[in-house]
This record gives structure tokens, C-alpha cells and sequence, in this order.
């Protein structure tokens, strides 16, 4: 799926510090003794809100294109 989401608008920017909260809560609680399973479903959760976070960054080029020759 791809989303365009706009990393400096006032609601992107209201979403995120909600994500960041909640995985910190998540990180929290995954320092507790957990059963597999709970441990498993959080560790998915935040998973899930990694992959939000995601959606924002640009990949810069591994080589600038303009700068590079090919020989020959």
C-alpha cells in the first residue's frame, strides 16, 4: 500500500506523538514477565506502529546520479 502522508501537517505531526507514546507503553510493558503469547501480540503491535512511522521517510539514493560518469 502506499500512502502519501505530509510528515510536517499539524495532524501527521499529532499522530506521531501519539505512536511514539503508545511505543513507549508497549516498550514498558515488554520489560515485564509476560507470557509468549502477550509478548508476541505486543511485539506485533509494535511492529505495526514501526511500519506507520515508516510511511514518512524518503530513502535518499545510495548514489547521487547526477554526479556519477559512466566510463566509456
Amino acid at each position: 500500500m502506499s500512502v502519501k502522508i505530509d510528515p510536517h501537517s499539524q495532524t501527521w505531526l499529532n499522530i506521531n506523538a501519539y505512536i511514539e507514546e503508545r511505543m513507549t507503553s508497549i516498550r514498558s510493558q515488554l520489560e515485564s514477565d509476560l507470557d509468549h503469547q502477550t509478548t508476541s501480540q505486543l511485539r506485533a503491535r509494535l511492529q505495526e506502529l514501526k511500519m506507520l512511522i515508516g510511511e514518512t521517510r524518503v530513502e535518499a539514493p545510495l548514489l547521487d546520479i547526477e554526479e556519477y560518469v559512466i566510463p566509456g
